[in-house]
């Protein structure tokens, strides 16, 4: 028998119109060395039908819903390839995905379409540009996730993506960036703008940064982690809004929470937005309905 390759582990909660999609693009390149892992987290509509109907082409297992990070965490136990990767059940992949990674040098961690972040340090650059943060881009060497134990942590609603790529790069011995394009976002699902609210998802949000800086290694980083913090504080903001327009209370409330820092502020819009938490809150306010929060207003509105 051949050996495995490439073990892809897709999660997938109520996928049926965008599953059959990802599979394909995935098959289609007809590789004998890749494995498939499918992962239905509880799905209740034809999720499961379809991945049933690709027989003995991918791995289906069904669990009951547990969010993302379990059904990643159970591909993982279940990955036998050389490299692992990581694609969601409403994105594909390009024709040339598996013949691209074959390409790349061998490493614990490499991130793809990334190639602006070559040189110098790679973690830094890539912290920098925010392209650590899905494992999407990743082709990670299973041996290595295994020697390090590292997993996705369960039971968080948000930023579990983030702690495990930035375990990954922290631990990893050897670690790649390459300019290859090759996964492909959906962005045409209009819901993906209309979420629900999110209660406490500033508090939440503290919970993912006290995690991250716990990793050995973390401390390094601390000026970069400090302005992906800051910026939470928008993020936060702009969430109000899909419930209405917050008080002046509840925005010093999310103010209060971003004020103390993880790391140093350097370079002037990261001490601009610092002084503004520890001052008037209303140019964050601002920006943040700017940004965002008109748009949550917006489809809000339509919804009534």
């Amino acid at each position: 028998m051949k050996s495995i390759k490439y073990s892809v582990i897709i999660p997938a909660y109520n996928a049926e119109k965008t599953l059959r999609r990802c599979l394909d693009c995935v098959l289609r390149q007809d590789r004998a060395d890749v494995q498939i892992l499918l992962i239905s987290d509880g799905s209740t509509d034809g999720t499961d039908a379809i991945a049933a109907s690709y027989g003995d082409a991918i791995v289906f297992l069904r669990q009951p819903h547990a969010g993302v990070s379990a059904a990643r965490n159970r591909g993982l136990y279940l990955a036998a390839g050389e490299y692992v990767t990581f694609v969601d059940s409403d994105d594909y992949v390009t024709a040339d995905y598996f013949a691209a990674l074959d390409r790349e040098p061998d490493c614990d961690f490499l991130t793809f379409g990334a190639g602006d972040c070559a040189g110098g340090d790679v973690l830094r650059n890539l912290l920098a540009t925010r392209k650590l943060m899905s494992p999407c881009n990743k082709r990670l060497r299973r041996t290595f996730l295994l020697e390090n134990q590292i997993r996705f942590p369960e039971g968080m609603q948000i930023g579990e993506d983030l702690c495990f790529c930035f375990a990954c790069a922290l631990a990893a011995k050897s670690l790649a960036v390459s300019p290859a394009d090759l996964y492909r976002v959906d962005v045409s699902n209009p819901n993906s703008l209309s979420r629900e609210y999110r209660p406490g998802l500033d508090r939440e949000m503290v919970r993912v940064f006290d995690n991250i800086r716990k990793l050995e290694g973390a401390a390094r980083y601390g000026d970069l982690l400090d302005a992906l913090y800051v910026r939470n504080a928008f993020t936060c903001i702009a969430e109000e809004y899909k419930r209405g327009r917050p008080t002046r209370q509840r925005v010093e409330e999310i103010c209060q929470v971003f004020r103390a820092p993880i790391g140093p502020a350097v370079g002037w819009m990261h001490r601009w937005v610092r002084r503004m938490l520890t001052g008037s809150c209303l140019p964050i306010w601002f920006a943040a309905w700017l940004l965002k929060g008109r748009t949550w207003e917006q489809r809000r509105r339509k919804k009534c």
